[in-house]
C-alpha cells in the first residue's frame, strides 16, 4: 500500500505496530502497519499538524506511546498518539534547526542533532541540554543525523562526510569514519541490531548508496545500491526487528 504525501522521513514504532512519516510541510502521518499485499486495505492514518516548517526526523519513545518530531523551526514536539489529541503535549526549543532525534532505550534521554556541530543530549524530564566535555570529539560541521543503539550502550552521528561512533555512557567518541562515502556528505545513520546478531551500522550518503559497517571492527560490510553521485542520499529505514532495511 501507499500513502499520498507521506513525506520521505519514516520510522517504525518499537512494537512494529505503526510507522510515522514526516513531511516538508510540517505535517506527520501516523499509519497502522497491517498485511502487505496487492489486495491489502489502505492503512488507518492519522495526521498531526503543528508548525509549518519541514519535519526532518521522527521517533517513538520505547513504550511506543509518544511520537516526537524534529523541525526546521528549532522545535522538538512530543505527540501522545494514543490519545485523540492532534496537537503536541510538550515542546522543547533548541537554539538551532533540529535535524535528528533519537530516544534512549530507557526513554529518559534524547539525542538531538542540529545545525550545531556538537551532538546534544537532553534530559526528557527537564529539557536540560548536555554535550561531550571533550571539544575534539565534536564534529566540525552541522550534525545531520543521530541514533542510539537499542540497548543504549552506544550511539552514532554524522556530519558532512564523516560518521562517528560514541560510548553511550561516557559520551566519548570511540571511532570516526572520515570519508564513509568517499568524501560525499552522509545524511543518515542507524543501527541494525537483530537479536542474536552482531550490531551493524547503516549509513546513507550523497554518493547514492547505503552502506553497512561492522560496529566492533569498524570494517565495511556491504553496500546497498549503486555508488553514483546523487542529488540526495537514499531514504533508509530499519525495521523494528533489525533484520530488514528499506531504501529508496
Amino acid at each position: 500500500w501507499t500513502v499520498p504525501d507521506a513525506g520521505r522521513i519514516a520510522r517504525f514504532s518499537p512494537d512494529g505496530a505503526h510507522i510515522a512519516c514526516g513531511s516538508s510541510n510540517g505535517t506527520v502521518k501516523l499509519m497502522e502497519v497491517g498485511p502487505l499485499g496487492a489486495n491489502s486495505p489502505a492503512p488507518a492514518t492519522r495526521t498531526f499538524a503543528e508548525g509549518s516548517k519541514a519535519i526532518n526526523d521522527v521517533d517513538f519513545d520505547p513504550k511506543s506511546r509518544m511520537l516526537i518530531t524534529a523541525s526546521d523551526d528549532c522545535t522538538i514536539r512530543f505527540f501522545d498518539h494514543r490519545s485523540d489529541a492532534t496537537k503536541s503535549a510538550r515542546q522543547c526549543t533548541d537554539t538551532h534547526p533540529v535535524r535528528s532525534v533519537s530516544f534512549h532505550a530507557a526513554g529518559d534521554h534524547l539525542l538531538v542533532g542540529t545545525d550545531h556541530p556538537a551532538v546534544h543530549l537532553y534530559d526528557v524530564a527537564t529539557f536540560r541540554c548536555y554535550m561531550s566535555a571533550q571539544a575534539h570529539d565534536h564534529h566540525t560541521a552541522p550534525v545531520r543525523a543521530v541514533r542510539w543503539l537499542g540497548d543504549g550502550s552506544m550511539y552514532a552521528s554524522c556530519a558532512a562526510g564523516e560518521v562517528k561512533l560514541w560510548d553511550g555512557v561516557a559520551s566519548r567518541c570511540v571511532r570516526t569514519w572520515q570519508a564513509a562515502h568517499g568524501g560525499h556528505a552522509v545524511h543518515h545513520v542507524e543501527f541494525c541490531a537483530a537479536e542474536g546478531r552482531t550490531p551493524t551500522l547503516l549509513t546513507a550518503g550523497a554518493d547514492g548508496s547505503a552502506k553497512l559497517w561492522d560496529v566492533g571492527s569498524g570494517k565495511f560490510v556491504r553496500a546497498i545500491g549503486a555508488s553514483a553521485p546523487a542529488a540526495s542520499a537514499p531514504a533508509c529505514c530499519v525495521a523494528h526487528d533489525g533484520r530488514h532495511v528499506a531504501a529508496a
